[in-house]
């Protein structure tokens, strides 16, 4: 068998024809039929001919059976030797397994991912309701299987997370972040993210509760005793200066100005003519006793940040930071993107260590790096990529605060 498997890997002109064949018990079980080939090469033609014993014309699309090919074979040295151990060992796999042979197998190892992942579930509840699910023809059950053909070590280990998250359901009213925390991320249930979706889609299929709007959302929360911070269209604010309203407003501290509020105001300046972006409220919470102007994003910018921006005077300059991860720096390519003369600051490879970055980015979520393109962003994304690890701002925050201080000097 090795000599005859030798024998058609020395002839290039085979490599087509030995495909077909795969394919053709791949589909059928068996070989029968004919074997088609557009368009032969001429290193084609020359090999098919030396075996074949026929003349075919370069270019053209060629039918031969295989009828024809195990009766040549019949008259060769090599005439003991199947066809289904000729093609098995030239791709040097142990088997050819059939369309069907495959999906069971697959189907097999589905079941087996989903079992072992159950049994490590140790919230019973969430047990109980995967179980229930994954067992039915639910738009749930597909998301799930299709989140398992995407990349079933991180979605393994996002079911982790929330089993984590439902064994430690509040007792007091806690933040979302600090909810989320528990999971080593405080951006884990943020709504625009794949895991904060999937949640709120559990959670709500779990309690039996219909979910169609953001107020929906928080309500559901609300109902396990965790809170948002902020309120949709709502931009977090501290320290801006405009309109005598907007003046008034400050003497409260940090101000939440939606939408109609926004509207209201001409030109918008910043203490010493700067003003300071950030992606996360706790930053608001660590620099308010400077006196400084602050606007946080609270994740993704919405309606109301991107009008609060376009009111900016342009003598203002405008800073922004935000989290050493790939949803962080498509937030900060974003911003830069919509408006240039933002600097993006403190975003080198040291600020990226300093942070001491350690939740592992599943490839999922890496390929979002590929449509960061900003020059500032470079060495950060490369950090990331390299490492392959987040990390947020909130550890990076002295680093940040001596950029502050020297800009405000």
């Amino acid at each position: 068998m090795n000599e005859c498997v030798n024998y058609f890997k020395s002839l290039p002109g085979f490599k087509r024809f030995m495909s077909e064949l795969r394919k053709k018990y791949e589909k059928y079980g068996k070989f029968s039929g004919l074997v088609k080939i557009s368009n032969i090469t001429d290193i084609e033609k020359r090999d098919l001919e030396k075996f074949f014993g026929e003349n075919y014309k370069l270019g053209s699309n060629v039918r031969i059976s295989i009828k024809m090919f195990n009766k040549k074979m019949a008259n060769t040295k090599f005439s003991s030797c199947s066809l289904y151990d000729l093609v098995r060992e030239y791709y040097g796999i142990d088997e050819i397994l059939t369309k069907n042979e495959k999906k069971h197998l697959m189907e097999d190892a589905y079941v087996d991912y989903l079992n072992d992942t159950l049994n490590k579930i140790k919230d019973s509840d969430f047990r109980d309701y995967l179980a229930y699910v994954v067992q039915g023809g639910s738009n749930t059950s597909r998301i799930i299987r299709k989140r398992y053909k995407s990349d079933k070590m991180y979605f393994r280990d996002m079911l982790f997370k929330m089993d984590l998250l439902f064994c430690n359901i509040p007792k007091v009213a806690t933040s979302i972040p600090m909810f989320a925390s528990i999971t080593g991320n405080p951006h884990f249930l943020d709504f625009n993210t794949s895991s904060g979706a999937l949640f709120i889609r559990f959670l709500s299929e779990m309690k039996e509760k219909r979910v169609n709007s953001l107020e929906d959302k928080l309500k559901l929360l609300e109902s396990i005793n965790v809170y948002n911070d902020t309120l949709s269209n709502q931009t977090l604010t501290y320290n801006l200066l405009g309109n005598g309203a907007l003046e008034e407003f400050n003497k409260l501290g940090p101000v939440s100005l939606n939408l109609d509020n926004i509207g209201c105001l001409d030109k918008i300046y910043g203490i010493g003519n700067k003003i300071f972006v950030f992606e996360n409220p706790s930053m608001l919470n660590y620099f308010k006793g400077k006196n400084v102007s602050i606007i946080i994003t609270s994740g993704m910018p919405n309606l109301s940040f991107y009008k609060l921006m376009e009111k900016i005077d342009e003598g203002t300059s405008v800073y922004y930071n935000g989290d050493y991860d790939p949803e962080g720096l498509v937030i900060a390519n974003k911003i830069k993107l919509m408006f240039p003369k933002v600097e993006l600051f403190c975003y080198s490879e040291k600020d990226y260590n300093r942070t001491v970055p350690s939740e592992e980015i599943y490839k999922s979520r890496m390929h979002k790096l590929d449509g960061v393109n900003s020059f500032s962003l470079n060495h950060v994304k490369w950090a990331i990529m390299e490492k392959g690890l987040a990390g947020y701002q909130e550890n990076n925050v002295k680093s940040i605060e001596k950029f502050i201080d020297k800009k405000m000097i």
